[in-house]
Parts: structure tokens; sequence; C-alpha cells
């Protein structure tokens, strides 16, 4: 019962003496109190079960209980913590006075009661409660209003999970290998929803079509825009029949005027959209206003693909051009968001294009997976923290070398009986390469012990998850590459295990023995191990 719905005049009267109590009782009657009464203090305990009072008129001296001892025993109850309780006693040292302020009364009044000062006493009283009871309804009010919020709150942050993994959902894999080209990307929202969006697409046999946008600022409102434009694609690519109908400026070009902003509220996005032929190379790429795309040729060299133009949605005759590059066989093709060289170190110095071009140049030869973990620990390193303020998304392109090196790939799920399986054919295929059958059976139960760990440890056991394996032969070394998805495991980013320097399981223990060369590098979505057996 709120203290708001209960009638201030309420008042229990405690008095042992009858002629004195019926006395009070005729003085509040007469004002229009509802009075209720008790000869001691259990009586009056038994009567305040159940119900409130807001006044309570006591005695002090009584047989049994006290009134200052019924006072202790009202106080210690919750509910009638607000009750206005005014003892009558004849005492009147200062002893007696802190004995009853300390066992929780609120006022006294000599005894014999005088009439006008019991009336004035009580009015006192009345206004303390009703202050008590309006603050205790607007603290409801408050309760409930929190209570609201907090369920809005919590249906909001639901619908965001929602969407977050809706627009999880509309990435491509975070790997695609095609007939000569690998993709990888990286997609990281500043905050559950980004407005970036990227995707990968075969458009047949030998052309792949790519893209990577930015709408304007993040969160729900921008990452409601990536939709709508990454279907607004997906539409187009469908409808154009053929793969030589989808032509990049003219793309964006529809992209314009499908999305122009006309309502002034800065409703545009940047883009990088192109098409590659995978037997020749060829990429015609179209670009609006977007950070210039990086080429890193096989010899390391970094140079930008020239281009720029206008946003998209902003100006409604805008008009768009391609330009022509041919990725070789080793280069890599590097398209990311801003959010990348615009990321900012504690003093607000920006990574910049420089920068990136350096530490790109300074990965020659790594496949674009490994590119793409050391851009991230680059990045988190740079700012100080793993949360990034802006939106980021980084795709690499890579064209694999023509290469005559045997190689075994597989994936699989991390389960025993794949597991085995996949060893035993491992070995088969070592022994087709004309590899030593010990060389050969050391090198299977490494890669054996390194599957069974990530079953065990990564995933966790009755969690099977994917794990790609890449194995090579050449005339000096055995080298396998492990990838899965499980959760990064607790070591320092991209270090190299020395063979001799690791303590730890058994599994480890065998590695390092037979092992010349362990690389491990935590990968976006996962780990990566790359175990080096040269051969003598």
């Amino acid at each position: 019962m709120s203290l708001s719905s209960v009638n201030s005049k309420k008042v229990l009267l405690v008095e042992d003496a009858i002629a004195e109590r019926m006395r009070l009782r005729a003085i509040l009657e007469r004002e229009g109190y509802q009075v209720h009464e008790a000869s001691d203090g259990e009586s009056a305990l038994s009567l305040l079960q159940g119900q409130t009072m807001p006044l309570i008129v006591s005695d002090w001296q009584m047989p049994g209980m006290s009134g200052l001892q019924l006072c202790r025993r009202i106080r210690q109850d919750k509910a009638h913590n607000s009750s206005y309780i005014l003892i009558l006693t004849g005492r009147n040292s200062r002893e007696d006075l802190l004995e009853a302020f300390a066992a929780g009364t609120d006022d006294f009044l000599p005894k014999p009661v005088d009439r006008d000062e019991l009336l004035a006493r009580l009015r006192v009283g009345r206004r303390l409660w009703q202050l008590q009871a309006d603050l205790s309804k607007q603290n409801e009010q408050v309760r409930q209003a929190l209570e609201r919020e907090t369920q809005a709150r919590a249906q909001v942050d639901a619908e965001l999970r929602a969407a977050s993994e809706l627009q999880l959902e509309l990435l491509p894999a975070p790997r695609c290998d095609f007939k000569t080209l690998q993709l990888v990307h990286l997609f990281q929202p500043a905050a559950g929803l980004g407005g970036d969006m990227l995707n990968y697409i075969e458009l047949n046999d030998h052309t792949v079509a790519f893209y990577l946008l930015d709408v304007c600022g993040h969160g729900v409102a921008s990452a409601l825009l990536s939709f709508a434009i990454a279907h607004e694609i997906g539409e187009m690519f469908s409808s154009a029949g053929s793969a030589d109908n989808v032509i990049p400026e003219q793309v964006m070009q529809r992209l314009n005027s499908r999305f122009l902003d006309r309502s002034g509220n800065a409703r545009y996005f940047t883009m990088v959209l192109g098409v590659i032929d995978q037997s020749s190379g060829k990429v015609r790429i179209c670009q609006a206003a977007h950070p210039p795309p990086l080429l890193q040729r096989q010899n390391g060299q970094v140079e930008p693909v020239a281009g720029g133009g206008l946003p998209v949605g902003v100006f409604e005759r805008a008009t768009f051009e391609s330009s022509e590059i041919t990725l070789q066989q080793g280069d890599q093709l590097i398209i990311f968001s801003d959010g990348l060289t615009e990321c900012e170190d504690p003093d607000g110095a920006q990574f910049g294009p420089e920068r990136l071009s350096t530490r790109l140049s300074s990965l020659r030869g790594h496949s674009p997976e490994y590119v793409l973990e050391d851009l991230r620990a680059a990045l988190v390193d740079w700012q100080g923290q793993d949360r990034f303020i802006d939106d980021l998304s980084i795709m690499i392109m890579a064209r694999r070398v023509a290469t005559q090196v045997p190689q075994f790939e597989q994936t699989l799920m991390s389960q025993p009986d794949e597991i085995a399986d996949t060893v035993d054919r491992l070995g088969e295929w070592l022994s087709t390469q004309g590899v030593e059958t010990d060389l050969a059976f050391q090198f299977c139960v490494c890669i054996a012990e390194a599957l069974n760990n990530i079953e065990e440890h990564g995933y966790g056991e009755g969690r099977p998850g994917p794990i790609a394996l890449n194995c090579r032969v050449s005339s000096d070394a055995l080298e396998c590459e492990i990838h899965d998805q499980a959760e990064p495991a607790r070591v320092p980013d991209q270090v190299e295990i020395v063979p001799g320097d690791v303590e730890s399981s058994r599994g480890w223990f065998i590695l390092k023995s037979w092992m010349d060369k362990l690389v491990y590098a935590p990968a976006i979505t996962g780990n990566h191990l790359r175990l080096v057996k040269f051969i003598d």
C-alpha cells in the first residue's frame, strides 16, 4: 500500500490508564481523527500487523512493555519507519530525552496532556507524514519510469543485436578462394552496427565483382542505409544478365540516382567498386571519394590506385569514371575505409597512408590473412586500445602465384574422426611426393597434435568448427599453414615460437622437438599457425 493512499488522520493511541485514554480519544475524534486504541505495547503491536498508522501516540510508563520499548520494536519494522511517534511523559530530564530520541521517538508531550498542544503536535506529524507520502509517491513514479526505460533499453539492445547479426550475415565469408584469387576481409564497426559494407561476388567462372562502401557517420541510421545499398547492388548484379554488363561506373551512376539525398541530412556514402578478370588479372575499378586502394606488387612495392571522384548521393549530375589496373601473380589489392588511415593515437596523430604503405612493404611475401591480422594489430597498438572509434573495414584481394610446388589442401571440422581421416590422407599424399617415411611420420604427428589442440582447447569438445589446412612440399622444406575460427589463443600477437623455448603440454613438446619453425598469429576470426620442417 502506498503512503499517499493512507488517511493521515489515522492514529494509534496507546495508554494503559482507561480514563486518560478515553479523554484523549474524545479530543482526537472531535477533530476528525480515526482512533485505534491499545492498552499496552503488545496489543499495539498486534494492531499494527497488516496496516499502516501515520500517527502513534503512546504513554512512556506502561506495565510490561514501556513506550520506549514499543518505539524500538516499531522502528525495527520497515513498514512503520514513516510513522510519526509522539511519547506522552512526565519525564523532562536531558538524559530521558536523549534516550527517547535514540529509541526512535519523533516528539514529546508532557503530562498532563494539553488539548491544544496535542493537536498542534499531531498537525506537525501529519505534515511530516504527507511530505514522506509525497516523496514516496514521487520515488515510486521514478522507479516505474526507470523500469520502463530499462525494459525499453533492453528491447532496443536486443533489436540492435539482431540487426548486428543480420549485418554480419550480409557479409561474405572471412576468406573466399576463387580460381586464381584469394579474398579476405576485416569488418569491425565502432558500435554494434556500422555504416561500412563490403562484398565479393563471383559473377561467372572468370569474373569476380567486389565493393567496399562507407556511409557517412556510424550507428543505426548508417547501418540501415548500408543494408539498403547492399540489397540494391545485389539486385543490380542479379539483373545484369551477364558479367559483361556489370560496368563499375554505370553501377555507381545508378546508385547515385537511387540514393540521392534530397533531405539535406548528409545521407551519402563513399565507395570502391570493381570487377576483376581472374584469367588476365585485369581490374576495372571505380572510386567515389573513397580512400584510394593500395596495390602491393609481388616485389613489395606499394602504389595507390588513381581515382577519386565525388561521393555517392550528393550531386544529382555527378559523373563517375573507372580506371584499369592489372593484378599480376603475387600482387595484392588492399581496399579499406577511412577508419584505417584516420585511426588516431592518444595524441591525436593519424595512422595515415604513408605509415600504411610502409607497413605493407614490410609484409612482402606474407599471405593476405597474415597481412590483415598484422594491420589490425598495428592499429590496436597505434591507438592503445582494442575498440575503434570509427567503423573499420579492410578487404585484401590476392592473385595467386602459379607454382609447381605440390600442395595438400583440406577444409575439415574439428572432430576426431575428420582429423584422423585428414592426417591419414596427408600421410598418403606425402608418400606420393617421395617424402622419406620417418620425416613424413613426424610431420603428420605434429599436424595431428595441432589439430587435436584446436579441437580440444580452441573450439572446445562437443563444439566443432572449421579448420583450413594447407601443406606444401618443396625441395628444402615441408610447410603447413593451419587456420581456425576459434577464440584467439592467449599468446602475443605474431610470435615466432623457437623450438626448445616452449614449455607446455605434450603436444607442444612434440612440436618443438620435431618442427624447425613455428609461427603463430591471432586471426580476426581465430588463429593462424605455420609449421616448417626443413629437409636436410
